[in-house]
Parts: C-alpha cells; structure tokens; sequence
C-alpha cells in the first residue's frame, strides 16, 4: 500500500508538471499574433472570447504558480497584439470589475512600464490608476503610483503634478489615511489636466453601475475633483454641448440607480458642479434637469428633479443661493401653458468620442404617471422643498406664490395639486408662525393652526373642484366657489399679519395674471381670486380688464365666451363695490356695459343687463348732472350711433332666457327723463309693446302677478306723466280688470298707441312683435300672434318700407310653419296682403329653415343682411352677427382707449394685447379678417325671385308628397305623408332644403319666365291652361273664393290620379309626376310688380291649408298638438331620387 500511495504521489506530480508545462507553452504561444493572413488572402484567427476565458479560468484556480503562467499568456498577447485594442480593454475593465483585480492589473502595469510606446489614451490609465489609488491591497496601491508618476512623466509636460509626495500616504496601511491621499493627488491631477475631467467621468460611469457600493463610493471619491474642475457650455441652440450633456446624463443615471443607497456621494457630486469656479454650472444643470422633466412627462423623474434641487441649493455658494430666484422667475402667466407632448430631442452626435454615455431612455422609461407639466407648474413644485428655514424671500416674491398656489389649487394633476397646497403650508409655516412674536394673541394662532389643519386634511371649506364655478352655462351666481372665497379670506388675514398691504399686492397681480395668462381655466380663476380680494380700481388696471375683453367678447368659441363672461361678471363686481361717487370716475364702465349690450352672445348680453342694474340701482339717473357727465364721458372713436340707452335692450325680448331680465331692466329705465344719454320718447311706447304678449298672457290667468302688477303701475305713471292719456286709461282699466277678453284689451291699447305713435313706428312695431316670434317661451308666441293678427290688419302693409322687405319681414312667422305652432303662423300670413318680392327672398327661406345647430350654415349667413337673424333653442337671434362683432369689439376698444387718455399716454401707439389661450389656438387679432365678402348676393338674373315663387313651391311641393300620399302601398310599404318625415334625419332645415326641397323646385319652374320673380313677372289670366304648374299659376287679380284642390294642383279628373299610381310606387315616381310641359303655358297678361299673399294665404283654408300643415308642421287647429307624439313610431319617406341633371345643372331661373 505504501509503494501505490508514493506512485500516486509521484504521478500526481507528473500530472500537475504535465499541466504546468502545458500551459507554459500555451503561455508561450501566447506570444505572437493571434489572427493571420494566408497567401490566398484568408484570414485565420484565434477565437479571442475563448482566449480571454482561459486566461481567467487561470487566474481564478488559486494556484500561484498558475497564475505567474496565467499573466505571462495574457502579457504576451496585449505585447503581441498592439493592433487588437479589445485585448488590453478587456484587461483594464477586469481591473475595476473582478473582485481579484491583481493579476489584471499587475499585467497592465508591465506592460505600460516595459512599453512606453503601448498604444493606449492616457485618460483611460490615468482612471485606472487613480481607482486603484484606493485598493484595499498596498502593493497595487503602490503600483498605481509608480505608473502615474510614469505616465505623467511622458506627457512631457513644463509642470507635473509631483504625486511622488503622496508615496508614504499611499502605502499607509490605514484606510483614512491612503484615502486622503487618494483624494488629493486626484485633486492634483485634476487641475493638472483639467481638458481630460469630460473623458475621465465618462471612464468612471462607465464601470459605476456594475461595482458593488463599496467601490462606488471609491469612484466618487476619485471624481469629485474632477466635477469641481468642469465648465459646463451650451451649444449655439441653446441646448447642452455634448460634454455636458455627458456630464448631466451619466450624472442622472447615478441619481436614479444610486441615490437610495449612496445619498450622501450622489449629494457631493451634484453639489461638485455648484462649489466649483463656473457659477453657470447651476443653471445650465437647472435648465437640463427642467427640460427633461417637461420632455418626458414622467411623474417619477420629478421626485428626482426635486433632489436635484435641494441638492444645488443647499450649499453656500452664490449661485446656490440664485436657484429660488431662478425659479421664481420661471413662474409667470405665460409659462403657465402645459408643455405639448414631443418627440425627445436625441443626444448630441459628438458623444461617440467618449467611453459612455447614459441612455435616458433607458434611465427614465415612459411609465405609466405621464403628464404635461407646464415650466411655472414644474417651477412651483421645485420651490416647494426650498421653502423650508432659513428662507431668504423677498416681499414682492410672496404674492406670486401665493397667486400661482391658488390658480394650481384644483389642478387635474394630483402631484401639481398636492404640491401647491403644501407650498401654501410651507409659506404660513416660514413666513407668518415664525415671524410671529410673543405679544401675538393665542386665538391668532389657533386659527392659522386651524387653517394649515383644514389645507392638510383637505377640508371641504378650502378645497374646491375643477369644474366648481368653471364658467358652465348654468352659472348664473358670481361664479366663485364659496371655499376660494374663504381660503383667499383667511389667507390675506393671514399674511397681513406680517405682510401689511399684502392683499392690494395680490389684487393687482392676479389681475395681472388675468389679462395675460394664456391658460383659460388659470386666467378665469384669476379673475375669480381677484373679485375675491379686490381693494380698489384705477385707469391702468380697468384698462388692462378692457383690452381683454375688447379681444374676446361676441366671440363664437365657447371658450372664449367663458371667459369673456369672467371679464363680464368682474367689471359687475366692481360696479356694485365701487361707491357712486367713485364710479362716476369711470364712464368706461357705463360705456363698456352699453357696448356689451349689442354682443351677439346671450349669456354675454345676460350679464351686461345685470351690469347695467347694478349701475341703475348704484347711481342716480335722474339726476341731469349725472346723466350729463356720463354723456360727455362716451368714446370719441364710437362706432355707429347711439340711440339712446334703451333701445339696446330690446334684442333680448327674443329670448326665452332673457325676456324676463329684459323687461325688469326696462321698468328701471323707462322710468328715466328722455334725453340722448337714455333714449327718445318712443321709449313707453316699445316698453308698452315689450309687455303686451305679457299683459295679455296675465289678463287670462286667475289673478295677476305681483310683477305685472307692478310694470303696470309703472308705465301707468309714465304716461300719465308725458300726458299720453288714451295709454293710460287702458292701462288703469288693465289694472281694474276692465276688459273681459284679451281681444278688447289688444283693441283698446293699439288703439290708444296708433294715437300717439302710429304710423310713424308701423314698422319698428311690426319688426319688434315679430321678432317675438322666435322666443321659445310657448305663451309669448301664441299671445304675439294673436296680438299681430289684430294689428296687422290695420297697418298698411303696403308701404314700401314694409313690403319692400319681402320674406325677410315675414321669416320668423315661415319658421314656425315648421313648427306645432303651424296654424297660429298661418292665421297671421292670412292677414298680410301683398308684398314686393326681393333678390334676397332665397337667402331668407335657407335662413328660416336653418336650426341653430347647423353652424356651417350659421357661418355662411354671418354677414348677410337681414332683419332677425337665425336664432338659437332659446330664440336669441342676431342679425349680422359677424359686424355686430366687428362693433361690439370696437367700442370696448373705444372705451379702453379712455383709460389710456386720462393716464395721459398717447392712444396711437397702445396696442392690444394679444394672447392666445393655448388649448383652443385661438389668435386674438383685433379685427380677424373675414373670410366672406361684405354681402353674399349679386343682381343677377338668376338671383331675382320672390316671395310668390317661395310660397308656390312650397305648395307644389305639398301637392307633391300630397299625391304621394294617395297612392297604394308597394313592396310591402305604405306611403307617407311629410307629417311622419322626421326632419332629425338632417343635420338642418337648409340641408333639407338643399338637397331634397330645391332640385323639385328647380324642376316645378324650369321655365325661363321664373327668372325675373314674382314681383317683376306680369299678372297670368286665370284662363289659361289649368294644368300649368308654375309661378305665374299663383297670381290673381282678384282674391278667389275657396275651392276644393290647391291652386297649384292639376285640373286633371279626381280618379285619374289613383289610377296613375295604381302602377306605380313610391320609388318609381319621378319629378314628371308633379312637372308639366312648358310648352302648354301661355305667357300672358300684366301686373304692378308685386305679388299677393292673400292669392297664396287665403285659399288654403280649405284642402290645401291641410297639406301645407303635413309640410310645413303637424299642429291640427283642433287638438294643437304635435303630430309627430302620434305617430313616434313612423319611418320617414321614400323621398324619390332626384335625377343627376338636376344636380349638375342648375336652371337659370331657379332658386339658386
């Protein structure tokens, strides 16, 4: 047993021999290039990846003499292998990586000694050696400076940076002690060769993320002097050059991936840049880390940015002390707008020379807490861990937080909502409860305790919703949520305390913020804040508020209207809080408010009623001095006349929301002694017409309502006043019930007015009663129409400056024809007897027709002349309103160029403001061009039709569905009248009429006769042929008697018509079934020019009038009651398709 165990012994020697010297050799053969180059041209190499394994599979077995072996193999190939950089790469990075780094670095250090010439950058080894400066180890310690003091000795330099005096240091065993040094001769190098501190860095990061946190903290130590030495630059766009890019990138990938473990070296590092000799270092950083944040809309990297922050700020230098004031500066109202969602800007192209530089993409995924930051909203968040003591704040800074804490109060985002109430506790907390000295009494204290209690706790009295109070449609209080009112209450209470005049600061700069912030929801808050704390008014900042509004009112975006309604509601404010004696310093207001009264906007034209009760009820109008000095006090660059106070109130009768508010106004004013500044003495008299519907409506009811009751004493006493007699006994006789049918009443009142005030005003009467018409209230309808079919009669309608208007006078009663009040309508058209036709007769059917949702429609009207508009669902209704626009605007900025007067600054050169609210992208130009030109019509022949050519093809078009009607079902369907057509199935009336009604008009009347109207056409004998189908088939010298068919049905037999369409469906008919020949109708005949009504009116009282209800409306004179309830179940009509011809080419005499 002895003799196998020495011969194992032996050959286990042999063995391990064996292996030494194999790999001895292999050691060997190390020693020459591993890649060739054969005579044929193919090139051989050695697998480098398996080299480098073997080589540390050698170094990791623990045997020394492997390891000798090992090093020699690995020397051989960097020595032999100058050419293939991977090689000595790989043998540096193992010297910061591997937790044995001796070998590795050993190899590295001869051959850098016994090869001075060895291709390789200096800044690479001067890292390495200055990372090893710190090894636990003394000999690679040692090592390392040898090789520094080598290298440095080659670059040839005038000054080195003498390390040799660290020697001792280095080779202490003591960690604090060769620490030290390491750090010092770091420091030296540093300044030594400050142009590699970019190269070194990008060295160190490289490696950062893979060492353990015992080596990193080595690395910090090694680089922060190199930071400290580092200028960072920005590019000629203004962005970081590619070097501190590098910087800050790498430098944000050890704050996001080490901060938690390594707070303290990542605070030094960000703190380096601050304390070094570059004061621009901070904010160029500031702007990086702020750009990054408004770029990756990522909620988590803020948190990041906010250490950052601190970080900068907390140390003692200047620039430290300037990141509050940068970031004060940062909050302004423009800067308030969210930063747009872009593409990342890539990294500079010049960060390819350095070793390595952080992918942000990688560092700062998209997560899922994206948000738009606006740069004031990332400012306010950045500020809020710096209000912390000591704080260094200037007066004027306070209201600016306080303002941009209040407007960010009820943000969507609920990290800039958070951070904005915690602000205002760091705020109360450093700058009120601290400041406060010992005679302050306990209960003040208690109650701002109590404050900061109900702002941390979210107490309902403090906190208020985005949507609370946001300008919707339903607000008609003084849109400021009860809380906002409270918290700015108790907040100037507060800050008072050791801020006095805090809160008239406040006031003016949320005003400020106003008028200029381009965020809608942020400027309508702002003028809430400051209705909230306002303390007095002057030219400036009236101006400022008129300039705004001279932008913004009778604007059509629903976003700007909200906040031109803020505008509104705050010049109110300011109205019932300045004393009368104040207010008469500022005709502006007066002037604005008349200004606004003419917006084609009914919330607007509301609120500029309620501004002008609150200048009747503040100051004095009957007194002539007052009256006097406001009408010296109208802008001299007024556009267009003023009629007098009044009379601008009576747009709002046409609407069911502002009737009621209309009238109370006008009980105040009519009140008032005539004069230029209120109005002519024809004020009673539309005041009386105004409540007529009213008093009426009363007169049927049970009792009278207090309100009447009161309006009628009130124009009882005006009149008795201007001796107006006749008016004031019926309305003596109203009051006492005299009347016992609505019918005297009306006889008695027209009566009494067509004494003093007719014919003068016949057609402003007219106008004004039936521009009642389009309120949607049912009873001033119905009670209109009734008070119109007793009047009208006795007007002569024939007067030019009535009938001249054609359909435009008469559109509002051809819009209920499409309505339940069909029959009312027509009771009023049997009473108009004869109209001239217009060129515009056309225009105003499309109008008629057109709802108030159609806006393309509305658009394309804008500008044309008429007299009522196209009214909303309320009834509202503004004719022309694109140059109401156009006025309105002017005079507001009439009256803001006031305030610019009496500050003595010259007019010519004051502009107004132009700010864009950034969600809408809505450019406030003063005077937007228009894109229509001044009229839409032109005198062509074409253009010529009429209201007789309106009407009769109407009426054929009924006889049209009419016949439908009384055809048999086919294929399974049954015909159906217009009354079952649901007309929701178009987007309008007009598009209706556009692409079903018109091409059957242009068929009924493509004769060339149609060209020339009703109105220029001579009168047709009633002898001709009673088959013709066309204009001329309407007119009539004298009213006929009532007949069975429409004038403009066929003389056919009763029988032929079913028999026809025994063979036909509803689809197969076709535009001849309701066409006759032109070649059957004679032309003769003579006329005056006009056309008759009363030819159209009066016989459908009979059979026709029942077809014209199935077109124009389903409410029966009977049951007055809508047909479509009855018959909610039907399916719309098989309207027949109208032939291509129709389409393409328009007949020269037709409608279009």
């Amino acid at each position: 047993m002895g003799e196998r165990g020495t011969l194992t012994a032996a050959m286990e020697i042999e063995k391990r021999n064996l292996r030494t010297a194999a790999l001895s050799a292999m050691a060997s053969l190390c020693g020459g290039p591993i890649s060739a180059t054969t005579d044929s041209g193919a090139s051989l190499q050695f697998d480098i990846r398996r080299i480098l394994l073997w080589v540390e599979a050698i170094f990791n077995s623990g045997n020394d003499r492997m390891k000798v072996i090992g090093r020699r193999a690995l020397k051989n190939l960097i020595v032999y292998n100058k050419d293939v950089a991977i090689l000595f790469e790989h043998c540096i990075a193992k010297c910061y990586l591997t937790d044995i780094p001796r070998s590795y670095f050993t190899v590295v250090t001869e051959v850098l000694l016994e090869h001075a010439d060895y291709p390789s950058p200096f800044w690479r080894l001067l890292g390495l050696c200055l990372f090893n400066l710190g090894n636990d180890r003394s000999e690679i310690r040692v090592k390392s400076a040898h090789v520094l003091r080598a290298l440095e000795e080659r670059q040839q330099q005038a000054k080195i940076s003498k390390i040799q005096d660290f020697d001792i240091s280095i080779s202490d065993k003591t960690k604090a002690v060769y620490k030290l040094a390491q750090y010092k001769i770091s420091e030296r190098l540093s300044k030594q060769h400050t142009e590699l501190a970019f190269h070194i860095f990008s060295e160190f990061t490289f490696f950062f993320k893979d060492l353990p946190p015992v080596a990193q903290r080595n690395v910090v130590a090694v680089i922060l002097p190199w930071i400290q030495a580092i200028e960072l630059k920005v590019d000629p766009n203004g962005g970081p050059t590619a070097q501190s890019y590098l910087l800050l990138a790498n430098l944000l990938e050890i704050t996001i991936k080490s901060s938690a473990a390594l707070h303290n070296e990542v605070q030094a590092l960000w703190q380096a840049l601050a304390t070094g000799p570059y004061p621009g270092n901070v904010r160029l950083v500031l702007d990086f880390i702020m750009s990054l944040c408004l770029e990756r809309r990522e909620q988590n990297f803020v948190e990041y940015a906010k250490q950052i922050v601190v970080f900068l700020a907390s140390t003692n230098s200047n620039p430290a002390h300037k990141v509050v004031d940068f970031l004060l500066l940062q909050i302004t109202p423009k800067a308030m707008v969210p930063n747009e969602k872009r593409e990342t800007a890539p990294p500079p192209p010049d960060i390819v020379q350095f070793p390595y530089c952080a992918d942000l993409a990688d560092v700062l995924p998209v997560g899922t807490k994206q948000a738009g930051f606006s740069l004031g909203q990332l400012s306010l968040i950045l500020l809020v861990d710096l209000m912390v003591s000591p704080v260094n704040l200037q007066k004027d800074n306070i209201p600016v937080l306080l303002q941009v804490v209040t407007v960010l109060w009820d943000h969507y985002t609920p990290l800039v909502q958070e951070q904005a109430r915690e602000m205002l506790v760091h705020l109360i907390h450093e700058l009120v409860i601290s400041k406060l000295d010992d005679s302050t009494p306990a209960s003040t204290r208690e109650e701002i305790e109590d404050l900061i209690e109900s702002i941390r706790r979210h107490d309902r009295t403090v906190v208020w919703g985005y949507e609370d109070s946001n300008g919707k449609v339903d607000d008609h209080d003084t849109k400021v949520p009860p809380s906002m009112e409270y918290l700015t209450g108790e907040v100037v209470k507060t800050f008072e305390l050791t801020f006095p005049g805090m809160k008239e600061q406040w006031s003016r700069l949320s005003l400020t913020w106003a008028t200029t912030c381009p965020v809608r929801h942020l400027a309508c808050r702002s003028f809430q804040i400051f209705r909230c704390i306002l303390t007095s008014l002057d030219q400036y900042m009236l101006g400022d508020m008129l300039a705004r509004l001279s932008n913004t009112i009778a604007d059509e975006d629903t976003e700007i209207q909200t906040f031109a309604m803020e505008i509104l509601t705050t010049l109110k404010t300011l109205i019932s809080k300045l004393d009368a004696d104040k207010l008469i310093t500022f005709p502006q207001l007066f002037w604005t408010t008349c200004a606004c009264l003419e917006s084609i906007n009914e919330r607007e034209f509301l609120e500029s009623v309620e501004m002008l009760n609150e200048f009747l009820d503040k100051v004095d109008f009957q007194s002539p001095n007052v009256r006097r000095l406001l009408l010296e006090g109208q802008p001299s660059k007024w556009e267009g006349s003023f009629d007098g106070l009044q009379p601008l109130l009576y747009q709002g009768l046409r609407s069911s929301m502002c009737y009621q508010a209309t009238l109370n106004t006008l009980d105040k004013v009519v009140r008032l002694p005539t004069d230029a500044l209120v109005g002519d003495d024809s004020r009673v008299f539309f005041t009386i017409l105004a409540n007529f519907p009213r008093f009426l409506y009363e007169l049927e009811q049970d009792s009278f309502s207090e309100s009447i009751l009161k309006t009628t004493e009130n124009l009882l006493t005006v009149t008795i006043g201007q001796g107006l007699a006749s008016i004031a006994l019926v309305l003596d006789n109203y009051l006492s019930k005299h009347y016992q049918t609505g019918d005297d009443f009306i006889i008695q009142m027209f009566s009494a007015l067509k004494e003093y005030f007719l014919p003068d005003l016949d057609f402003k009467m007219i106008t004004t009663l039936i521009g009642c018409l389009t309120n949607k209230t049912p009873w001033v309808k119905i009670k209109t129409m009734r008070i119109l079919c007793r009047i009208i009669p006795e007007i002569d309608m024939k007067r030019s400056e009535l009938a001249g208007h054609g359909s435009d006078l008469i559109s509002p009663l051809l819009r209920l024809l499409q309505t339940e009040y069909c029959m009312e309508a027509l009771d009023v058209l049997d009473n108009i007897m004869t109209m001239s036709g217009s060129s515009m007769d056309k225009h105003h059917l499309r109008m008629s027709m057109t709802r108030s949702t159609s806006k393309a429609i509305r658009k394309e009207y804008e500008r044309t002349q008429s007299l009522f508009g196209i009214p909303e669902d309320s009834g509202w209704a503004i004719p022309m309103p694109a140059k109401k626009t156009e006025s309105t605007r002017a005079n507001i900025h009439a009256a803001f160029y006031m305030c610019q007067d009496v500050e003595g600054v010259a007019t010519d050169a004051t502009p107004t403001p132009d700010v864009e609210f950034h969600a809408d992208e809505f450019p406030y130009g003063y005077f937007p061009p228009s894109d229509r030109t001044e009229t839409m019509m032109s005198d062509e022949a074409r253009a010529d039709g009429s209201m007789g050519d309106l009407v009769s093809k109407l009426d054929s078009l009924d006889d049209f569905f009419d016949d439908l009607s009384q055809s048999p079902p086919s294929d399974g369907r049954s015909s159906r009248t217009i009354t079952e057509y649901a007309p929701d199935a178009f987007e309008s009336g007009a598009q209706l009429y556009d692409e079903q009604i018109l091409p059957i008009l242009h068929q009924a009347s493509n004769n060339v006769s149609f060209q020339n109207g009703f109105a220029d056409r001579p009168l047709m004998s009633r002898d001709g042929n009673a088959n013709t189908m066309n204009p001329g088939a309407f007119a009539s010298f004298s009213r006929p008697g009532l007949h069975s068919r429409s004038i403009t049905s066929p003389s056919a037999p009763a029988s032929y018509q079913p028999h026809m369409n025994d063979f036909m469906s509803d689809d197969e008919l076709t535009e001849d079934v309701f066409s006759d020949g032109d070649d059957e109708r004679p032309n003769t005949g003579g006329g005056d020019g006009s056309f008759f009504l009363e030819n159209m009116i009066k016989p459908l009282a009979h059979s026709t009038r029942t077809r014209v209800r199935r077109l124009t409306g389903s409410r029966s004179r009977d049951e007055r009651m809508p047909e479509l309830l009855r018959s909610n179940t039907a399916i719309s009509p098989q309207v027949p398709k109208v032939p291509d011809a129709f389409l393409q080419n328009s007949p020269q005499g037709g409608m279009l």
